[in-house]
């Protein structure tokens, strides 16, 4: 009767599914022969090889990068790796490193402004620009420009953060040495003598200055 006869398609189906799995089982039990495992790791080998090169190619032009001359329009010219030295993009904890018992601000009072306090707030804006020119200048140029670009003015006026907490520990080491070799030329000029301390500043210490800054430190 029909109900008992088989469909020959269904024998075929499984006889094709029987010879895929006998062929897979085969493939299975190959064995690699000698020269196709030393083919096979010399092909492994030349992968890790390839991305190691990659990976020193990539650090060669970062370091390239990083050693590049940019020039700016003012004229200055510096490399990344030099700003990098000293100059970190996070800013650091904040540690006082003018503090009113090391007598920075009172020293460039008694010579500029004898007859104010050294502790008034706000300072004069010329203040700040005594500052720049007898600490942050004697760094590179470079140096200047990327604290100015990582903390900028508000306004015009006054900064989010202290200059110095841009600086590495090498940075804020020089910051001091500045403030003490300002400190150190400053106490033996006479009250309000301005002029004779910046030319101390420059026979000593190249720090530079001009004539017409004297005319209004206001």
């Amino acid at each position: 009767m029909a109900d008992n006869e088989n469909d020959p398609n269904e024998d075929e189906d499984i006889n094709s599914s029987s010879d895929n799995n006998n062929q897979v089982n085969e493939q299975k039990n190959v064995e690699l022969t000698e020269e196709q495992r030393r083919q096979r790791a010399i092909e492994v080998g030349k992968l890790f090889e390839d991305k190691e090169d990659l990976i020193k190619a990539r650090a060669e032009r970062e370091k390239k990068k990083r050693e590049d001359i940019i020039e700016l329009q003012s004229g200055v010219k510096f490399t990344i790796a030099e700003v990098e030295r000293i100059v970190t993009v996070e800013p650091q904890p904040y540690c006082p490193l003018f503090p009113y018992d090391e007598p920075f601000y009172k020293e460039l009072y008694r010579l500029y402004y004898p007859d104010r306090d050294y502790k008034e707030y706000p300072k004069p804006h010329y203040v700040g620009k005594l500052t720049k020119e007898l600490i942050y200048n004697r760094f590179e140029k470079s140096v200047f420009i990327a604290l100015d670009h990582l903390n900028p003015l508000i306004k015009g006026r006054c900064r989010a953060r202290r200059l110095f907490q841009h600086l590495n520990g090498d940075g804020q080491a020089d910051v001091v040495r500045f403030r003490d070799n300002t400190i150190e030329v400053a106490q033996p000029i006479p009250d309000g003598e301005s002029y004779a301390f910046r030319k101390k500043m420059w026979e000593i210490h190249k720090v530079p200055y001009q004539l017409k800054i004297f005319e209004n430190n206001d």
